[in-house]
């Protein structure tokens, strides 16, 4: 892409009709899945022309601010980071490696991002017995004793683990990274039986230090977790001994 069209993609979302119809939804205090008013009424309420409306739509919708349902209207969207994830894969793909050296990028990301929250999420879960993390646990071994990969169980976990911290931004941000493993993970090595079954057993190692209230363990435990998948990863800025620490 030449420089004239990355300037003119930077200022499309800089775009005043764009701003406009971002300022209306905050103003009329509208939220995910409500409907905007349409096209031809945006057109009247903003002052501009409906080509000028289009446009901003579709910058809108580009963003995932917006979702446009044909014959139904354009909508608040979830506001995911989708877009974040789709650049992030792109990124990667530039990168030498077929994108494992930005991946091992995003992994030592996770690691501190979950090391930094270790506190929280162990005085949350301290004293108690969480059900679906046990279920998710037990998904897990089962799958490694039958030599399946359980990525999806993984996830999961590490979801269900974010949504304790009680941050919504943080579960979106968990949730956008695994996106973009379960693009790179078929290019990682096979994983062997006892492999997948140590990693299934470290996870329930994690939860019980967590249940426990032991923190230092946790971040321990975690430092284990992430070590062999970052050993693994082209990775040249990073030391294993420092990717979990405060």
């Amino acid at each position: 892409m030449s420089t004239r069209r990355r300037n003119r993609s930077f200022r499309a979302t800089d775009n005043p009709v764009v701003r406009a119809i971002k300022d209306l939804i905050l103003e009329r205090g509208l939220q995910s899945g409500d409907l905007l008013p349409s096209e031809a009424e945006l057109t009247e309420i903003l002052d501009v022309s409906r080509a000028s409306v289009r446009e901003a739509i579709k910058v809108l919708s580009t963003l995932d601010i917006v979702e446009v349902r044909q014959g139904l209207g354009t909508f608040v969207s979830n506001m995911s980071l989708q877009p974040m994830v789709q650049s992030l894969i792109f990124r990667g793909a530039l990168t030498p490696n077929g994108g494992l050296m930005a991946f091992g990028d995003i992994v030592e990301l996770r690691a501190k991002i979950d090391a930094g929250y270790a506190g929280e999420v162990v005085k949350k879960l301290a004293g108690n017995y969480s059900v679906p993390l046990h279920r998710i646990v037990a998904e897990m071994e089962e799958s490694a004793r039958t030599g399946r990969p359980f990525l999806q169980a993984d996830r999961e976990f590490h979801l269900t683990i974010a949504k304790v911290a009680n941050n919504l931004l943080l579960v979106q941000l968990i949730d956008a990274f695994w996106d973009i493993e379960d693009v790179v993970y078929p290019k990682l090595p096979p994983r062997t039986s006892k492999e997948l079954m140590q990693t299934a057993t470290q996870h329930r190692l994690i939860l019980e230090a967590a249940e426990s209230g032991d923190t230092a363990q946790y971040r321990h435990l975690l430092r284990d977790h992430y070590r062999p998948l970052l050993e693994s990863l082209p990775h040249p800025n990073y030391f294993v001994s420092e990717a979990t620490q405060d």
